[in-house]
């Protein structure tokens, strides 16, 4: 048998100098869903060090929020996703194709390479900058199929105190033939979005 020593454990070890952290998300191998365990340290009364404790947290329900709404998002041929720093998908709209598993292995996969053509192209547009322009949309030229289809893509940051940083993306098929960036004054085209020069 392997011994488990959790003292050499990344989670731990990073604790140790950070107080309450998170890990990176990574697949939970046994259940084949992505997941992310926060950590902070255990001190007695007496301000003695007891050690770290760990919560394990599954974010298959992010996905499976997401994949609900999918059949409404198909409609509008529309895309949502999470995405990490690092430029892993946390959760898609688009069921199953966040994980790659090979054998008994299993591993994030990078949004910029996956098996959905409108989330692996928005994801190369931004190139990991999501940051960049939070909340802003932008247009994002899309081919499918030989054909260049324009999308709007609007990314959200999501941080908290602890150092999580995750980028939220929403993708919706634009059918007015708008390539440009889309800033704050309303459409006529697109009353509902902001202006572009589609509208001139």
């Amino acid at each position: 048998t392997v011994k488990y020593d959790p003292r050499l454990r990344p989670w731990y070890l990073k604790s140790l100098s950070n107080g309450t952290v998170w890990s990176d998300v990574y697949v939970f191998v046994q259940e084949l869903v992505v997941g992310i365990t926060a950590t902070r340290q255990v001190w007695s009364v007496e301000d003695d060090f007891l050690g770290v404790i760990g919560v394990d947290f599954q974010l298959s329900g992010i996905e499976e929020s997401l994949v609900d709404d999918n059949s409404a998002l198909d409609t509008m041929m529309a895309r949502a996703f999470i995405v990490g720093s690092d430029g892993l998908l946390i959760a898609t709209s688009v069921p199953d194709i966040a994980i790659e598993v090979a054998g008994s292995a299993a591993s994030q996969v990078q949004a910029v390479s996956c098996n959905d053509t409108t989330i692996a192209q928005v994801a190369t547009f931004f190139d990991g900058n999501y940051g960049d322009m939070p909340g802003r949309t932008v247009v994002v030229p899309v081919v499918a199929n030989g054909s260049t289809f324009y999308h709007w893509a609007t990314p959200v940051t999501y941080v908290d105190v602890e150092g999580l940083l995750w980028y939220i993306v929403t993708v919706q098929r634009s059918d007015c033939g708008s390539t440009s960036y889309i800033g704050e004054d309303a459409c006529e085209a697109c009353p509902s979005l902001s202006y572009c020069e589609a509208s001139e």
